[in-house]
């Protein structure tokens, strides 16, 4: 969804995109670097509102779109041409922003799609708005098989005082807790699901902060929990994790890496072992591309 919830902006990305690193930072001189495009959506996905790399399947990204689509997701690869579409059972898709994915209790990876966006609540400043948000958890499926359907587990949960816009959702690999950071004017407010969440009954977020970031769209840690990146329409937030800190406790430290690239983007993600970015804007025939870290 765009930032007035209409139209989207430009969905191109020009100019110097290098991330240099901000004058507080302890990056050891590292740098993000000038990003790389891959290659362009195809048809169907006209509002990408969400993307995450594959580790089971290198080289492969599950994307989804915006409110207006079916609950269904997308397998791309590295050029980012569509490879198969997912299907979800047993879920709606009132307003999919944000999906991520770690470990499952199986060993196998599994994937979380947010269906927390909430226009309402974000123009009534909280006094309307949806009566709970959701995630959907599903194994991930092989995006070399093709097209596919996939069950769901569903899991239900309110804010503890009004409802919020919330586009922007990761998950901390090492508790499992699922964190949601909603599109405020700053600050933003971060509220944890704490893991394990029930499927039968409603769950009921835990306020963790306030952090200094404004209309986020989009959220992703690395693989090894030592990197969260906050994303915006025109701006990425890369926070480096200091060993004992909670993922809320880094964000509100406030002392990322920025990057500015000109689009109305709202999805981003890590490598699947690393650090460097891939960011994908709305609109039709909307560029994938690459930031390398270093």
């Amino acid at each position: 969804m765009t930032a007035d919830g209409g139209t989207p902006m430009d969905a191109s990305i020009s100019g110097d995109l290098s991330i240099l690193p901000d004058a507080s930072s302890t990056d050891g001189g590292e740098r993000y670097r000038t990003a790389a495009r891959l290659g362009t959506v195809g048809a169907g996905l006209d509002e990408v509102s969400g993307i995450v790399a594959s580790r089971t399947y290198p080289g492969f990204f599950w994307v989804h779109n915006d409110s207006g689509d079916t609950p269904r997701f997308f397998a791309l690869d590295s050029t980012a041409a569509t490879v198969a579409t997912i299907n979800v059972s047993d879920a709606t898709s009132e307003d999919w922003e944000d999906i991520t994915i770690t470990e499952g209790e199986g060993g196998g990876d599994v994937i979380y799609l947010a269906n927390t966006g909430d226009n309402r609540a974000r123009d009534t400043n909280g006094a309307d708005g949806r009566a709970f948000v959701e995630l959907y958890r599903v194994e991930e499926p092989d995006p070399t098989a093709g097209n596919a359907t996939v069950e769901s587990e569903r899991f239900r949960f309110v804010y503890p005082e009004r409802p919020y816009d919330c586009e922007a959702v990761f998950v901390d690999h090492a508790s499992s807790d699922v964190y949601f950071v909603t599109k405020e004017d700053t600050p933003a407010e971060v509220f944890v699901a704490r893991a394990p969440f029930s499927s039968t009954e409603m769950n009921t977020l835990e306020h963790a902060g306030s952090v200094d970031f404004s209309i986020a769209t989009a959220a992703d840690e690395s693989r090894d929990g030592t990197r969260i990146a906050v994303r915006g329409y025109i701006s990425i937030s890369v926070y480096l994790r200091s060993a004992g800190e909670t993922p809320i406790q880094t964000l509100m430290r406030n002392e990322p890496l920025g990057v500015a690239p000109a689009s109305a983007a709202e999805a981003v993600c890590f490598e699947p072992t690393g650090y460097s970015l891939y960011t994908i804007a709305e609109g039709n025939d909307s560029p994938l591309y690459r930031i390398p870290w270093n």
